[in-house]
């Protein structure tokens, strides 16, 4: 933040390229860069406008496996919110017809 305005860095990266991938920059919002970094771009051949930068996939294995443990945290507790709810349920019926 600068003065109260957030602010996002943005990363040009310049490629060189090959016959194949023609990009000659790639920009991306991160700040996890440094000037002269060395970066290794993987691309798929029938469609190079298909690519992505090596660490970027690890960083997005770590966030999806995140949200899978939260979703998964997510349903137990709801499991658990469930059965209580319906042994309380369970219990206030019994209740009523033994008053019966």
């Amino acid at each position: 933040k600068r003065h109260g305005v957030q602010t996002e860095t943005t990363a040009t990266i310049a490629v060189k390229g090959d016959a194949v991938f023609k990009a000659r920059t790639i920009t991306r919002k991160t700040a996890g860069y440094k000037k002269d970094q060395q970066l290794v771009i993987y691309y798929d051949p029938d469609h190079p406008s298909d690519y992505y930068i090596e660490g970027e996939i690890e960083d997005a294995r770590v966030t999806r496996t995140v949200i899978i443990v939260i979703a998964g945290l997510w349903a137990l507790v709801c499991v658990l919110v469930v059965r209580a709810v319906l042994k309380e349920r369970k219990k206030l019926k019994s209740k009523e017809l033994s008053k019966e």
